[in-house]
């Protein structure tokens, strides 16, 4: 039995995909040599990142254009896999690098199954991290805090880690629908400064409520300062204000993610800046070809990694 490829991109789309502008300023740069097939060239570049991995991720932060300060160093290698460190004298922000300049252009589409449906701009999401970075400040927030989510995949979701993001708080996130004990055994274990939550939801047709249990939650999180109800209006009396950007080491926590507890309670895992912005830029740019005006859809909740991965 032979199989044969459904589909194989014409010369143009190989042009001018943008893994192709990466090989060219590889071959440039560095005087790696491709042969002018697509695999073949793609194994080549593949090879040569783990050759000089270094190298590599300093070159996709210049094609990518991140902000930040690079600095000199690009890999210090340690006895574990575990111990190597990237750019290690780099200083950036992820919120700045993912709200650039604001604009008219789409930002967010979001729909929900009870047909609510809001178009976020640019400007109105730097509008509404702006508004978000104020009353984070007002509960006292600062760099390494944790700051946590418990609400659905919504616009003022992103909005509120790209504001945690800016001040270098650190954020995790669960749905709605995790029961009290599945936040609890999560957002326990990293102590945070702030809750955010919604009343309720909708999910199959039918709202649920989250506010007879927010109780629950907020008393077993002794480390809380403040909890904050996302819920029409909530930012109507809050000071449009510009977005604070902190320059943060490569390495700095940017979000918790967390293990299934399937075996146990959940794990966490910290998600460092640098290195998941730059891996992120990768998968989006490189390995699906995404570009301005492009859109990306994928089904997922606040308490999965996809929801973080778009």
């Amino acid at each position: 039995m032979t199989f044969a490829p459904l589909w194989k991109p014409d010369a143009d789309r190989i042009a001018g995909a943008n893994l192709h502008r990466l090989l060219a300023r590889c071959a440039a740069e560095h005087g790696v040599v491709f042969g002018g097939d697509p695999a073949g060239d793609y194994s080549t570049l593949h090879a040569w990142s783990t050759e000089h991995p270094g190298e590599f991720w300093a070159m996709v932060w210049d094609e990518l254009g991140v902000i930040g300060d690079r600095g000199e160093r690009l890999h210090e290698p340690g006895p574990r896999l575990r111990d190597h460190r990237f750019l290690p004298d780099a200083t950036l922000n992820v919120a700045e690098n993912l709200l650039r300049e604001p604009s008219d252009d789409l930002a967010i589409v979001f729909r929900g199954e009870d047909g609510e449906a809001v178009d976020v701009a640019r400007a109105e999401l730097h509008d509404m991290v702006g508004r978000i970075q104020v009353l984070l400040r007002d509960a006292g927030v600062e760099v390494g805090d944790r700051v946590v989510a418990w609400l659905p995949n919504r616009p003022e979701t992103y909005a509120v880690m790209l504001a945690c993001a800016g001040l270098g708080a650190v954020f995790a996130s669960t749905s709605p629908d995790f029961g009290t004990d599945g936040v609890i055994d999560r957002f326990g274990q990293i102590e945070p400064t702030v809750l955010l939550s919604v009343p309720d939801y909708a999910y199959n047709g039918k709202r649920h409520d989250c506010a007879g249990r927010l109780d629950e939650i907020v008393s077993a999180l002794p480390s809380l300062r403040a909890s904050i109800v996302v819920e029409p209006g909530w930012l109507d009396a809050v000071e449009s204000t510009p977005i604070t950007f902190v320059p943060l080491p490569f390495d700095h926590p940017w979000y918790v993610l967390f293990s299934s507890g399937t075996t146990g309670k959940p794990k966490c895992i910290v998600h460092r800046t640098g290195g998941v912005l730059l891996k992120h830029l990768t998968e989006h740019v490189f390995h699906s070809d995404l570009g301005p005006g492009d859109r990306v859809f994928y089904f997922t909740t606040a308490g999965w990694m996809m929801w973080n991965w778009l």
